[in-house]
Parts: structure tokens; C-alpha cells; sequence
């Protein structure tokens, strides 16, 4: 899949870690909005842990080029991944933003 940065995200280059966040999230939803500087904070405190955290946004409306400003804005250490036709959002089943998936090593859904 690319990141909203236009670069290719191998899963692979992941493998390794005792964790995976995957999060949902929007660039113009206030409630999304609202958990910038938790999930900044989340990543930051627990990517040396080994935990992998993976943004995607599948809001049509937002185009690559906002999603990348928004996550320098917002201090966004983690690849923030475009979802054409929201193809992820449908196969996770994911409704709202932001909505978190959190797997384990083994990439077996956790919460």
C-alpha cells in the first residue's frame, strides 16, 4: 500500500515487532482531531518498545498532499497510508475515525 508521502509500505520491513497499531484516522474529522497529540504521544512513547504504529486514511475528500502536512503538524511519527477507494476501511470493517486495531506479533487481532 502508499503512504500519503507516495512511497511504498512493505509490511516486511515491520516484521520484528512485538506489536502493530493500525489507526483509522482524518485529517478534517473534529473527533480524529481531538486524539492528535494521544496518538503522537502513543507512538512515540512505544515505537522503542517494538510497537508498530500504521495511520490510514480513507477519506476520499483528503488528498495525499493535506494528509502529509497534517501529520508533520501534528507530529506524526508514524507512515500515514492513502486508502483509494477506502478498500482497507471495507475489509476491516472500519466505520469511524479515528478507530484503532491493535495485533500482535503474529499479526492475530488483538482489540
Amino acid at each position: 500500500m502508499k503512504q500519503a508521502t507516495g512511497q511504498e509500505l512493505h509490511l516486511g520491513s515491520l516484521q520484528g515487532r512485538k506489536a502493530y497499531v493500525l489507526a483509522f484516522i482524518a485529517t478534517q474529522c473534529p473527533v480524529s482531531n481531538a486524539y492528535n497529540a494521544r496518538m503522537a504521544a502513543f507512538a512515540k512513547e512505544y515505537d522503542p518498545k517494538g510497537v508498530a504504529f500504521i495511520g490510514i486514511n480513507s477519506n476520499r475528500q483528503e488528498p495525499p498532499a493535506e494528509i502529509v502536512e497534517h501529520a508533520k503538524k501534528n507530529g506524526f511519527s508514524f507512515p500515514i497510508l492513502k486508502d483509494d477507494g477506502n478498500v482497507k476501511a471495507d475489509e476491516f470493517g472500519a466505520q469511524v475515525t479515528p478507530e484503532v486495531y491493535v495485533f500482535d506479533a503474529g499479526w492475530t487481532l488483538r482489540y
